[in-house]
């Protein structure tokens, strides 16, 4: 089937969507629907300029019983106080949001042996090894065999990182992203700037 194209074309814009359009001449109307060559933005996942990447926070992947509310880690330490230690800050995006912190037990570099000395720690790394076992997905079985880490671990060694909630309102004047210290631990509800500038944040805020 031959098309054939208007030689006269036309946009219809509106300068207040409750008022009427007004007609505007063009050569040539693209995909965009507007007067342009068919220039195409194509999807890319890394940047043009040298900036440093976006990643994924750390995924827990443990059920909920390695992360704590405040008041479920004061509840728990009176338990357990050996470990005392072992609890780093944790934040998702709520957190960032609210200006909260979240606790977790983050046992990367802790001895077997100190960890034993925890019955109450073992009891948590049991039940996060059963959830991970009884997964559907291959991949978090394969987790369960170190219950005592989280499944995925992405962090800042060093600096600062900017934190940047993954889920916020539109309604914002300004993206509710923040500078947060590399100790603190971010989890999947969150994308971050691992050792993050002045530069990147005001390049992630524009």
């Amino acid at each position: 089937k031959k098309i054939h194209a208007n030689t006269k074309k036309y946009i219809f814009e509106y300068d207040d969507v409750k008022g009427l359009p007004h007609k505007i001449n063009a050569k040539k109307i693209n995909c965009y629907l507007v007067d342009a060559s068919n220039i195409l933005i194509e999807n890319r996942t890394k940047p043009i300029s040298n900036v440093k990447p976006i990643v994924k926070g750390c995924e827990a992947t443990d059920d909920g019983h390695l992360t704590f509310t405040e008041e479920e880690k004061i509840e728990f330490l009176n338990k357990e106080p050996n470990s005392a230690k072992y609890f780093r800050r944790l934040r998702g995006g709520k957190d960032l949001i609210a200006g909260r912190d979240r606790w977790c037990l983050w046992l990367k570099n802790a001895h077997p042996s100190e960890i034993k000395k925890m019955p109450l720690v073992v009891d948590r790394i049991n039940k996060v090894k059963q959830f991970r076992l009884n997964s559907p997905k291959d991949q978090t079985v394969k987790k369960a065999s170190t219950p005592y880490l989280f499944g995925e671990i992405r962090l800042s060694d060093t600096g600062d990182s900017i934190a940047i909630p993954k889920v916020s309102s539109e309604r914002r004047l300004y993206a509710p992203i923040s500078f947060v210290d590399h100790d603190v631990i971010l989890n999947n509800t969150v994308q971050f700037i691992p050792n993050g500038s002045l530069y990147e944040f005001g390049l992630v805020q524009s």
